[in-house]
């Protein structure tokens, strides 16, 4: 936006200024030639700077697979306290989560791990291609599923049942 604005605001400014000049038509004037040597300058520049600020397609790529990620682990977990809720334990193991109605459909194959810690606590461990850490995230995972680049593990937990 604001590139937009100052490339806006540099081809109109000097349209503007070169139109109020009332002397010198025809002639070579310096002020011309600097002026156009700033505009241009401004606008590649600011062009330089747009092109710095997005990330690389494959960066681009990597952040949506990671997200995807993500997306598999929150539907894990919704079957795992699904599970929970349903027979008051925690599965051993994916495949036990599978055999039941407990599992939703999920997204191609993730090198996802799961391991029961203790009886109401459990890991997800992923591989991730890049790092959220230092973004601000205001995607309804928010802080939940914060990770560094590579391999991951969380921490979850399921809410006791009352007996």
């Amino acid at each position: 936006e604001v590139q937009v604005f100052c490339v806006f605001w540099e081809v109109f400014g000097y349209y503007f200024w070169d139109t109020r000049k009332k002397e010198l038509l025809g002639k070579s004037y310096l002020g011309n030639k600097i002026a156009f040597g700033l505009a241009v300058t401004v606008i590649a520049a600011t062009l330089v700077s747009a092109f710095s600020m997005i990330d690389s397609p494959r960066t681009t790529r990597n952040k949506k697979l990671d997200k995807e990620t993500i997306g598999i682990l929150q539907n894990h977990r919704s079957a795992i306290d699904n599970y929970y809720f349903q027979k008051g334990v925690l599965p051993q193991d994916i495949a036990e989560l599978k055999q039941g109605n407990y599992y939703y459909s999920l997204q191609p194959d993730v090198a996802i791990s799961y391991r029961k810690t203790e009886e109401l606590t459990y890991e997800f461990c992923a591989t991730f291609q890049t790092s959220n850490l230092s973004e601000k995230n205001y995607e309804s995972y928010g802080q939940e599923w914060k990770h560094d680049k590579g391999n991951v593990c969380f921490q979850k937990s399921v809410v006791p049942r009352n007996p």
